[in-house]
Protein backbone atom coordinates (compact mmCIF):
# COMPACT_ATOMS: atom_id res chain seq x y z
CA UNK A 1 0.00 0.00 0.00
CA UNK A 2 2.78 2.42 0.94
CA UNK A 3 4.64 1.60 -2.30
CA UNK A 4 1.58 2.46 -4.39
CA UNK A 5 1.13 5.74 -2.54
CA UNK A 6 4.81 6.58 -3.02
CA UNK A 7 4.64 5.71 -6.73
CA UNK A 8 1.56 7.91 -7.24
CA UNK A 9 3.24 10.76 -5.38
CA UNK A 10 6.41 10.49 -7.48
CA UNK A 11 4.47 10.30 -10.75
CA UNK A 12 2.36 13.34 -9.85
CA UNK A 13 5.50 15.32 -8.97
CA UNK A 14 7.11 14.32 -12.28
CA UNK A 15 3.95 15.31 -14.17
CA UNK A 16 3.83 18.74 -12.53
CA UNK A 17 7.54 19.28 -13.27
CA UNK A 18 7.06 18.32 -16.92
CA UNK A 19 4.02 20.58 -17.33
CA UNK A 20 5.87 23.56 -15.79
CA UNK A 21 8.95 23.06 -17.96
CA UNK A 22 7.35 25.01 -20.80
CA UNK A 23 6.62 28.06 -18.64
CA UNK A 24 9.30 30.76 -18.44
CA UNK A 25 9.10 33.58 -15.91
CA UNK A 26 10.62 36.90 -17.08
CA UNK A 27 11.52 39.78 -14.73
CA UNK A 28 13.11 42.94 -16.14
CA UNK A 29 14.13 45.84 -13.89
CA UNK A 30 14.04 49.28 -15.54
CA UNK A 31 17.17 51.23 -14.57
CA UNK A 32 18.23 54.82 -15.08
CA UNK A 33 20.64 53.77 -17.83
CA UNK A 34 17.77 52.00 -19.66
CA UNK A 35 15.72 55.19 -19.58
CA UNK A 36 18.71 57.39 -20.51
CA UNK A 37 19.53 55.29 -23.57
CA UNK A 38 15.99 55.64 -24.95
CA UNK A 39 14.59 58.93 -26.14
CA UNK A 40 11.89 58.94 -23.46
CA UNK A 41 11.26 62.41 -22.07
CA UNK A 42 13.17 62.86 -18.81
CA UNK A 43 9.95 64.10 -17.16
CA UNK A 44 8.59 60.55 -17.55
CA UNK A 45 11.63 58.78 -16.07
CA UNK A 46 10.23 58.82 -12.52
CA UNK A 47 7.12 56.94 -13.71
CA UNK A 48 9.18 53.96 -14.83
CA UNK A 49 12.44 54.00 -12.83
CA UNK A 50 12.94 50.81 -10.76
CA UNK A 51 9.65 49.33 -12.00
CA UNK A 52 9.67 45.67 -12.92
CA UNK A 53 8.32 44.16 -16.10
CA UNK A 54 6.84 40.80 -15.09
CA UNK A 55 5.92 38.41 -17.90
CA UNK A 56 5.28 34.70 -18.26
CA UNK A 57 6.00 32.92 -21.54
CA UNK A 58 3.89 29.82 -22.13
CA UNK A 59 5.68 27.89 -24.87
CA UNK A 60 2.79 25.41 -25.28
CA UNK A 61 0.16 28.12 -25.84
CA UNK A 62 2.50 30.48 -27.76
CA UNK A 63 1.44 33.27 -25.43
CA UNK A 64 3.08 35.90 -23.25
CA UNK A 65 1.16 36.95 -20.13
CA UNK A 66 1.51 40.07 -17.98
CA UNK A 67 1.99 39.01 -14.33
CA UNK A 68 1.52 42.37 -12.65
CA UNK A 69 -1.16 42.01 -9.96
CA UNK A 70 -2.98 45.27 -10.68
CA UNK A 71 -3.02 45.65 -14.47
CA UNK A 72 -4.86 48.98 -14.27
CA UNK A 73 -1.88 50.55 -12.48
CA UNK A 74 0.83 48.84 -14.56
CA UNK A 75 2.62 51.48 -16.59
CA UNK A 76 5.25 49.02 -17.83
CA UNK A 77 2.57 47.68 -20.18
CA UNK A 78 3.21 50.83 -22.23
CA UNK A 79 6.71 49.44 -22.89
CA UNK A 80 5.77 45.82 -23.52
CA UNK A 81 2.35 46.14 -25.14
CA UNK A 82 1.16 43.23 -22.99
CA UNK A 83 -1.98 44.42 -21.22
CA UNK A 84 -3.11 40.91 -20.28
CA UNK A 85 -1.58 38.57 -22.87
CA UNK A 86 -0.35 38.50 -26.46
CA UNK A 87 0.20 35.60 -28.81
CA UNK A 88 3.26 34.96 -30.94
CA UNK A 89 3.86 32.56 -33.81
CA UNK A 90 6.15 29.61 -33.26
CA UNK A 91 7.93 30.72 -36.44
CA UNK A 92 8.93 33.87 -34.51
CA UNK A 93 11.17 31.82 -32.22
CA UNK A 94 14.81 31.96 -33.22
CA UNK A 95 17.36 29.48 -31.95
CA UNK A 96 21.12 29.19 -32.33
CA UNK A 97 23.94 27.53 -30.41
CA UNK A 98 27.12 29.15 -29.17
CA UNK A 99 30.22 27.62 -27.62
CA UNK A 100 31.45 24.06 -27.72
CA UNK A 101 31.13 20.93 -25.63
CA UNK A 102 30.52 21.82 -21.97
CA UNK A 103 30.38 25.55 -22.78
CA UNK A 104 27.66 25.11 -25.39
CA UNK A 105 24.63 27.33 -24.84
CA UNK A 106 21.38 27.62 -26.71
CA UNK A 107 20.12 31.14 -27.35
CA UNK A 108 16.46 31.65 -28.15
CA UNK A 109 14.70 34.81 -29.22
CA UNK A 110 10.95 35.20 -29.07
CA UNK A 111 9.60 38.03 -31.17
CA UNK A 112 6.08 39.35 -30.82
CA UNK A 113 4.21 42.18 -32.50
CA UNK A 114 1.17 43.88 -31.08
CA UNK A 115 -0.91 47.03 -31.45
CA UNK A 116 -2.85 48.98 -28.85
CA UNK A 117 -5.29 51.75 -29.75
CA UNK A 118 -6.48 54.14 -27.06
CA UNK A 119 -9.86 55.89 -27.05
CA UNK A 120 -8.07 59.14 -27.94
CA UNK A 121 -7.05 57.62 -31.28
CA UNK A 122 -3.41 57.22 -30.28
CA UNK A 123 -1.91 53.92 -31.44
CA UNK A 124 1.09 52.08 -30.07
CA UNK A 125 2.79 49.51 -32.31
CA UNK A 126 5.14 47.03 -30.69
CA UNK A 127 7.90 44.92 -32.21
CA UNK A 128 9.55 43.32 -29.18
CA UNK A 129 12.07 40.56 -28.68
CA UNK A 130 12.78 38.53 -25.55
CA UNK A 131 16.22 36.88 -25.48
CA UNK A 132 16.82 33.66 -23.55
CA UNK A 133 19.99 31.64 -22.97
CA UNK A 134 19.31 28.00 -22.09
CA UNK A 135 15.67 29.07 -21.53
CA UNK A 136 16.66 31.66 -18.91
CA UNK A 137 15.68 35.26 -19.79
CA UNK A 138 18.59 37.68 -20.21
CA UNK A 139 17.11 40.74 -21.96
CA UNK A 140 14.15 42.30 -23.67
CA UNK A 141 14.39 44.62 -26.66
CA UNK A 142 11.36 46.90 -26.85
CA UNK A 143 10.52 48.92 -29.97
CA UNK A 144 7.48 51.15 -29.51
CA UNK A 145 6.08 53.41 -32.24
CA UNK A 146 3.36 55.87 -31.32
CA UNK A 147 1.03 57.41 -33.86
CA UNK A 148 -1.99 59.65 -33.57
CA UNK A 149 -1.89 63.09 -31.95
CA UNK A 150 1.86 62.87 -31.49
CA UNK A 151 4.35 60.64 -33.26
CA UNK A 152 7.11 59.21 -31.11
CA UNK A 153 9.32 56.15 -31.17
CA UNK A 154 11.13 54.59 -28.25
CA UNK A 155 13.60 51.76 -28.03
CA UNK A 156 14.61 50.08 -24.80
CA UNK A 157 17.08 47.30 -24.12
CA UNK A 158 16.48 46.07 -20.61
CA UNK A 159 18.30 43.28 -18.74
CA UNK A 160 16.13 40.46 -17.41
CA UNK A 161 16.35 37.35 -15.29
CA UNK A 162 14.17 34.41 -14.31
CA UNK A 163 13.43 35.47 -10.73
CA UNK A 164 12.02 38.58 -9.13
CA UNK A 165 14.34 41.37 -8.04
CA UNK A 166 15.22 41.93 -4.40
CA UNK A 167 14.56 45.12 -2.50
CA UNK A 168 18.29 45.92 -2.65
CA UNK A 169 18.36 45.54 -6.43
CA UNK A 170 15.36 47.85 -6.75
CA UNK A 171 16.95 50.40 -4.44
CA UNK A 172 20.15 50.31 -6.46
CA UNK A 173 18.16 50.93 -9.65
CA UNK A 174 16.63 54.01 -7.99
CA UNK A 175 20.07 55.50 -7.44
CA UNK A 176 22.66 56.49 -9.98
CA UNK A 177 25.42 54.64 -8.13
CA UNK A 178 25.08 51.57 -10.33
CA UNK A 179 26.28 53.56 -13.34
CA UNK A 180 29.07 55.17 -11.32
CA UNK A 181 30.20 51.76 -10.04
CA UNK A 182 30.07 50.33 -13.55
CA UNK A 183 32.16 53.22 -14.86
CA UNK A 184 34.71 52.82 -12.04
CA UNK A 185 34.94 49.05 -12.66
CA UNK A 186 35.42 49.61 -16.40
CA UNK A 187 38.17 52.19 -15.80
CA UNK A 188 39.93 49.89 -13.32
CA UNK A 189 39.76 46.94 -15.73
CA UNK A 190 41.11 49.13 -18.53
CA UNK A 191 44.00 50.30 -16.32
CA UNK A 192 44.83 46.73 -15.25
CA UNK A 193 44.89 45.45 -18.80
Amino acid sequence: MFKKFLLILILSLLQSTISNANIIEVYCLITKSDLDSSNLDTKDHSRFLAKTIELTIDLDQSAIFNNIENLNEDETALFTGVLDFVRYDKKDIGEFATGRDSNKKITNTINYKHEIELESGTKYNYDNTIRLIDYVPVSIDLKVDQSGLSMNAWRFKIDCKGENYSTDERAKAMSNTDMQDLLKDSINRFKNN
